[in-house]
């Protein structure tokens, strides 16, 4: 039987995470916030106007005014990349484009959009 700190897998694990990125700040991210605005919407928790805003993976707490987990993740992937692509019509979109939330019943339009951090 083997010591539990001798184990191989417990030193590659420790230096593995030595070399990873500590804060978002560190990570290769392109610099922009990704904004989704509610552009119509009949859900009663979501307002025209509301935003969720996005900077670099996480979700700025600070500047998003309504957030909806269905609605979230409905169009994560969109805004994802938006943070991601040089140029979002890698991915088959424009600058500026609309996504709807799946729910037929309280559906909320959004405009997603980013924005450069540089400027």
């Amino acid at each position: 039987m083997t010591d539990s700190s001798e184990h191989s897998g417990s030193e590659s694990s420790s230096s593995r995470s030595s070399s990873s990125p500590t804060s978002l700040e560190d990570r290769d991210v392109p610099d922009y916030l990704v904004i989704a605005t509610a552009k119509d919407s009949r859900c009663p928790f979501v307002q025209v106007g509301d935003r969720i805003v996005i900077n670099g993976t996480m979700v700025d707490l600070e500047k998003t005014t309504s957030l909806c987990s269905v609605a979230l993740s409905a169009i994560q992937y969109s805004l994802f990349m938006m943070g991601k692509a040089n140029d979002p019509r890698d991915f088959g979109r424009s600058d500026v484009y609309e996504l709807q939330c799946p729910d037929p019943q309280d559906r909320v339009i959004f405009e997603i959009r980013r924005e450069s951090l540089d400027s």
